[in-house]
Formats: C-alpha cells, sequence, structure tokens
C-alpha cells in the first residue's frame, strides 16, 4: 500500500544538506523528490548520519539551461527515516520536506544561519 500523498520522480541530483546548528555542510545526491518529500544516498563520505526527527537544510541543483542562471531548490526538512545496510559505503535518508523555494544557485551557496524557533523566516 502506497501512503504517499505525493508522486515520487525518480531523479539523481547533486544537493548540499545543512545542519542549521553548527552549520555543517555535506555534498549528496538525490534518489528520487516529489512535493512532499525526497529520498538521499548518504554517501560514506566521513559526514555523520542524521537522526529521524532531525532538521535539515537541502540545496537541490538544478540542471543548467542556456540563458538562464543557475538556480536550486532550498528545502526545509525533517529525517523521516535512516536506512543503513551492513557493509552498504551509503545509507537512504528520507525527508519530509516542510518548504520549498527556489533560489539563484550562487545566492544559495552562500552560507546563512537559520533559525528554526521562529526569529526568521524561511
Amino acid at each position: 500500500m502506497n501512503r504517499r500523498s505525493s508522486t515520487r520522480v525518480a531523479v539523481r541530483l547533486a544537493c548540499h544538506v545543512v545542519w542549521p546548528q553548527g552549520g555543517e555542510r555535506n555534498a549528496m545526491h538525490t534518489e528520487n523528490i516529489s512535493r512532499d518529500g525526497m529520498l538521499l544516498r548518504w554517501e560514506d563520505t566521513g559526514a555523520r548520519l542524521p537522526n529521524v526527527g532531525e532538521m535539515l537544510i537541502v540545496e537541490v541543483e538544478l540542471p543548467e539551461q542556456e540563458g538562464f542562471e543557475q538556480r536550486c531548490i532550498r528545502c526545509q526538512t525533517t529525517v523521516a527515516r535512516v536506512h543503513a545496510e551492513t557493509d552498504a559505503t551509503f545509507a537512504w535518508v528520507g525527508l519530509r520536506i516542510h518548504a520549498m523555494d527556489f533560489r539563484v544557485a550562487q545566492a544559495a551557496a552562500q552560507r546563512e544561519r537559520i533559525s528554526y524557533n521562529g526569529s526568521r523566516s524561511f
């Protein structure tokens, strides 16, 4: 039984995962994405695996189009599940998307401090 409210599209795109507390930033890839969730392939790059319930910012790089500025989708997410198989070099991290914002990629690449206590809007 499929409990998803939105259709997922299988698409592998480069992304950057940012922890709001501490500003740690890691490069990853999406496996699929929908309007309200995404699955990341969490490579074993020394980055710690997030815990279920943790909030993360994910900046997904969109493919370039001639004549347009490079853009990204900045998503405010919560970790819904983490699945790591024994002896695998990666883990699957399922994220629930709470908010999305399309941005010029250069502006998104600048490191910002994000607060989840309501002091800054997404």
